[in-house]
């Protein structure tokens, strides 16, 4: 009833019927824990080692012959105190993120990554107050620095940054029925590189889940952010995701899911926005409590508006069966 320990390990092997050289291998050793101070506050850590490889539609992909490979280690400190008689609550989070990105080999000789090795610091503290048990309001703040260890990358721009935001938000549970968060706020992000303006403006951010039935859930997202690149000329990518999703149980051991999203990405100082659009659907089939086998296939597309030499227009209809075994 008192402390937690996790640990784990996962593995995702991709095999393609045509390319070959699209084959890859992903994986995450994690281990993380919770120490519980007092009754109404724990202190909680994970610690993750990831190997990963980039997508071809990502608009940093070097397009070598082989996907580009990747670490990306993580910690997180969090530090909560849940509300009590006094109804206020506190939320206190540090984490560190590490990327390397290997070389690889294109069509005109090796392709140099190591200019968008970079390590990131985040830092959010969140304050609230609960008038009643079913929902908190909470005013958030949230920092963030990013250090490339090159100080220059190939195209001779300082890509080193930081940002903040600040937000407003209600957080709510009514009987397990309707769940979640959501908070709108102001972001800006600095760049060290001269030849970059500022990128300012609102931001928001939700992540809401309906229990319609006892076998229907629906569930709401959303956020925008800027995201770090390395194209020429761009500082930041501005990104708007929304997303949309329904999970059924057909069955006690059939589960069938249904899921819309869509990203707008605006590419600060260039002309260029991009749309992205998926839907995937899913079904998994729960052997026991440890196997499960998932039919998956979902459909992405992206499209550069307009179409320039940074610019790519992207399809891809993708059917998967997975076989997920728990220990």
């Amino acid at each position: 009833s008192r402390h937690a320990l996790n640990v784990g390990v996962d593995a995702a092997v991709r095999r393609f019927r045509d390319n070959s050289g699209e084959d890859h291998d992903d994986y995450t050793i994690w281990a993380g824990g919770r120490v519980d101070v007092s009754r109404s506050g724990f202190l909680a850590s994970e610690v993750r080692l990831a190997q990963r490889h980039e997508d071809r539609e990502s608009p940093d992909d070097a397009q070598g012959f082989e996907r580009t490979a990747f670490d990306l280690n993580s910690i997180v400190i969090s530090y909560e105190i849940r509300p009590e008689a006094n109804r206020l609550f506190m939320r206190l989070e540090g984490e560190y993120r590490g990327f390397a990105f290997e070389d690889s080999l294109g069509p005109f000789g090796p392709v140099n990554n190591d200019d968008r090795d970079r390590r990131e610091l985040n830092g959010t503290l969140r304050l609230g107050y609960t008038p009643i048990p079913s929902y908190s309001l909470f005013l958030q703040g949230e920092t963030r620095s990013i250090k490339y260890d090159d100080q220059f990358d190939d195209a001779g721009f300082q890509r080193d940054s930081d940002g903040d935001e600040v937000s407003l938000g209600v957080a709510m549970n009514y009987s397990g029925l309707v769940f979640g968060d959501i908070f709108f706020g102001y972001r800006s992000e600095k760049f060290n590189d001269p030849r970059f303006a500022d990128i300012d403006g609102p931001s928001f951010g939700a992540d809401l889940a309906w229990n319609i039935s006892g076998l229907t859930t629906l569930s709401i997202s959303g956020r925008r952010s800027v995201e770090p690149t390395t194209i020429v000329d761009v500082s930041g990518v501005v990104q708007t995701r929304l997303g949309l999703r329904v999970d059924h149980e057909l069955l006690r051991n059939l589960i069938l899911g249904l899921e819309w999203s869509k990203v707008d990405e605006d590419f600060d100082g260039i002309d260029r926005e991009d749309e992205i659009d998926t839907v995937d659907f899913s079904a998994r089939y729960l052997m026991n409590r440890r196997a499960e086998l998932v039919l998956a296939y979902s459909d992405r597309s992206r499209d550069s508006n307009p179409i320039t030499a940074t610019g790519l227009r992207y399809s891809r209809g993708l059917i998967s069966i997975s076989a997920k075994i728990h220990w």
